[in-house]
């Protein structure tokens, strides 16, 4: 029986494996073209190695695997230190901690500096309200060229906001930091006596804080402050933590050339004064030459106990990880929060855990999906990554991603450890390219340019230059009407990875056919420049660029039709009266692929013709005023664009006709509106706002959205037009926050465009800001707001509002 049964049982096991590889097998046959087609789904638009050890990836998803139908476009630097000419710095904005400067003057200041900057991502987060006593400054920790520039503002920021580093060491590293800071009163004829420093405690005290000047921050602290916080940098208290505040003058004597903080190294500075601001000074100047402790509270107490003018003191900063080893760094910026641990991708609900006793536990920054985003991390063998995701919603060439979504990416980049950097319109990421010396924007921002940001992290390479020429490349494949031109342009790298200088060497241009059914003769032409010009017949051949041996081709198809033709500019089109336009043809094959087609291809036409008059290259000249079509007709294809000449703008509200009930306040700072003749600019009104912060939960940014209602709006709220900006002219009291606003575009996405960093100016003031040229139309005014972000800021006000326009 027992022999019977292991059989069966043998049998039963052998039926059930092979059921189970027929199943393994039919879902692997099956699955082949979900893979297949997963693989289509991304364009590679970029895979190179920019220098030695550093790599640049462009890719565009059509839909983001596990996210179908989402468009995706993602940026990605990586950079091996384990290449002894590879190194990552962090700028900082005019290398002060007060400031901000986009990452192109970033780059830009490094290279003066001699840095061979390749690439660079964004940083830390920062205060960006114009104003306060903190504007320009990071979240938390920066480090530069092993010099502390600010620290954390508390403990608590210490533990909760990580901190991506470089060691002296050249290791990445993702660790939560604190500060060790010691200073202690000389004691010179102990000193002299004993050879060693006066051991008693009571001589010895902590430096809370570095280079932060935040009134709130300074209850029973002692902050340090550098001639590196600001130009001509200030620090002092408010009327009543001055009742129990010093603030004391050093003259640094040994340690530092420039007055800078160096990690792990001792300082001995001269006590220049003292100053008990219950009874002098309030605020004071940090000298050029030296540094100034503002101590408050229970360090007050021991400043005017133990110093005086004329002693000297000593003291060290230090930095330590949770265990409380020392840490010798290089380079380090803060960080949002992590996205891998060991390995691990963190959950949403891990995140949110994390930032539990952050405003409103971090739910809303979790939860947002549509936005830009920017990471850094590194892998088990000590390569970092730099990814950027750009961000801006459905319908848009790139829809975003969350906080979870960058920690799978993250981790499938191979990343064992990774941290969110900033977002949204600080995303942003440059890399010069294959041959090429500049370095240039590469991703789109969500504000359609670059936002100054506090800090960066940046790629350098410290390679050699070779005299040789390694590699070339020619820079595209191409798909050409027939008897149109195009400008070939060939870049090269040395042995090292170095753009190679082509200005002075001899290139040899020349044509190959490719296959053709014509004979196999070539079709087209091209000089010695490299212009290509198109033979009137279909056919494909390759362009080659050769320097010696070394050579490289694009491949050209020439074709004869065109599936569908367009302009550039879409829209109606305002065109200044006695002023020129410039049209420029773009033409797509059926399949989507771009054929470029020179202008003159067409037949231009303008209707009527007392508007203007084209040329065969599509300039458009205008006579006088008035609407129009401009029509370029190539084959049996046809594409025309709306004109209007001589309009200069649209008026959009100028709160002449309509009552105070057609408007309304809403927000997290919120306020209330009216009608109003106390301050008018054109007309006989204006819309005065009111505002109060004493209303505001302080869980998110203080908004104060300005809006009509909806079903009172009218016409002119909406521009078929294309504009140039927008415009409108408002009159502050000198403290009123940040002004954007707020468009809703042809697709009916919002753009969100900056008006003004903050209201800092009383009176009547025009401010305007471009509107993107690429932006669908009609494009309509949704709203404008103010907005705070500083939740430590407790004002009320009132400013007023007059002629929004949209401007041609």
């Amino acid at each position: 029986m027992k022999t019977n049964y292991l059989r069966r049982s043998s049998l039963k096991k052998y039926l059930v494996l092979l059921l189970i590889t027929l199943i393994m097998q039919s879902l692997l046959i099956n699955n082949r073209p979900a893979q297949a087609a997963a693989k289509a789904n991304v364009e590679h638009i970029y895979n190179e190695k920019i220098a030695r050890g550093i790599m640049f990836q462009e890719h565009k998803y059509n839909s983001y695997p596990g996210f179908p139908p989402r468009s995706e476009r993602e940026f990605i630097i990586t950079a091996d230190l384990n290449d002894p000419t590879v190194k990552i710095i962090t700028g900082k904005a005019q290398d002060k901690v007060l400031k901000l400067e986009t990452l192109s003057k970033q780059i830009a200041r490094e290279q003066l500096k001699g840095q061979n900057v390749v690439a660079g991502i964004n940083g830390d987060m920062y205060n960006m309200s114009l104003g306060t006593a903190d504007y320009g400054i990071p979240l938390g920790l920066q480090i530069k060229d092993g010099k502390i520039l600010v620290s954390s503002d508390s403990v608590w920021a210490e533990s909760r906001f990580p901190v991506f580093a470089i060691t002296k060491n050249r290791q990445p590293l993702i660790d939560y930091i604190s500060l060790d800071a010691k200073l202690s009163v000389v004691d010179a004829s102990y000193e002299a006596k004993h050879g060693v420093p006066n051991p008693h405690s009571a001589l010895t005290t902590t430096i809370d804080i570095i280079n932060r000047t935040n009134t709130t921050l300074m209850a029973d602290q002692m902050i340090l402050v550098t001639p590196q916080l600001t130009d001509n940098p200030t620090v002092g208290f408010t009327d009543e933590q001055a009742m129990n505040g010093t603030l004391t003058v050093l003259k640094i004597t040994s340690g530092s050339e420039d007055d800078s903080i160096q990690i792990g190294r001792e300082y001995e500075a001269d006590v220049v004064s003292v100053s008990d601001t219950a009874t002098g000074l309030q605020h004071i100047t940090v000298p050029a030459d030296g540094m100034v402790l503002a101590s408050q509270g229970v360090k007050a107490s021991w400043v005017r106990q133990h110093i005086k003018k004329g002693d000297k003191i000593r003291f060290s900063v230090n930095l330590k990880d949770r265990t409380g080893k020392n840490l010798y760094l290089d380079q380090a910026v803060s960080a949002w929060l992590p996205l891998v641990e060991n390995g691990h991708a963190l959950t949403a609900a891990e995140m949110l855990e994390k930032c539990k006793d952050d405003w409103g536990g971090g739910t809303a920054i979790i939860q947002a999906t549509d936005k830009a985003r920017t990471a850094v991390g590194y892998t088990a063998d000590h390569k970092v990554i730099g990814l950027v995701f750009d961000g801006g919603g459905e319908g848009q060439d790139s829809y975003g991603m969350d906080l979870p979504g960058m920690a799978v990416r993250m981790k499938g980049l191979g990343a064992v450890a990774a941290v969110s950097l900033d977002g949204g319109g600080s995303s942003q990421i440059n890399s010069r390219l294959f041959g090429e010396t500049e370095v240039q924007l590469r991703n789109r921002p969500s504000d359609t340019k670059e936002r100054p940001v506090t800090n960066t992290i940046l790629f350098i390479s410290d390679v050699p230059k070779a005299s040789d020429i390694k590699k070339l490349k020619v820079n595209r494949d191409i798909t050409i009407y027939k008897n149109s031109s195009y400008a070939f342009q060939v870049r090269g790298q040395d042995s090292y990875g170095n753009p190679a200088d082509l200005t002075k060497t001899d290139i040899r241009w020349n044509i190959s056919p490719l296959g053709n059914a014509a004979g196999h003769s070539v079709s087209g032409t091209i000089d010695q420049k490299g212009l290509y010009v198109a033979g009137n017949r279909p056919a494909t051949e390759a362009v080659y660029a050769g320097i010696g041996p070394v050579q490289s081709y694009a491949t050209v198809t020439i074709v004869d039709a065109i599936h569908s033709l367009g302009l550039t500019d879409s829209g109606m089109l305002a065109v200044a009266p006695n002023g020129q336009k410039q049209f420029q043809l773009v033409a797509y094959a059926q399949d989507g692929r771009p054929i470029i087609i020179s202008n003159s291809a067409a037949q231009w036409s303008v209707t009527p013709s007392t508007i203007g008059n084209i040329d065969n290259n599509g300039l458009f000249t205008t006579k006088g005023k008035g609407n129009g079509t401009v029509t370029a007709k190539v084959d049996d294809k046809e594409v025309s664009i709306n004109v209007v000449v001589g309009q200069e703008s649209q008026l959009i509200d100028s709160y002449e006709t309509l009552d105070t009930n057609t408007y309304s306040i809403t927000g997290y700072a919120g306020g209330s509106c009216q009608i109003s003749r106390d301050q008018v600019n054109h007309g006989s009104q204006s819309l005065r706002v009111d505002y109060d912060y004493s209303r505001w939960a302080r869980v998110y940014n203080g908004t104060i959205n300005v809006i009509m209602n909806a079903d009172k709006r009218g016409a002119s709220y909406t521009s078929t037009i294309r504009p140039k900006k927008l415009g409108m002219w408002v009159y502050g009291n000198g403290q009123a926050p940040w002004l954007r606003v707020n468009l809703c575009d042809g697709n009916g996405n919002r753009r969100t465009l900056n008006l003004a960093s903050r209201i800092d100016w009383v009176g009547w003031k025009y401010v305007d800001v471009d509107i993107p040229a690429d932006i669908p139309l009609p494009v309509s005014l949704d709203y404008f707001y103010m907005v705070e972000t500083d939740k430590s800021k407790n004002l009320r006000g009132t400013v007023y509002f007059d002629d929004v326009r949209f401007i041609y």
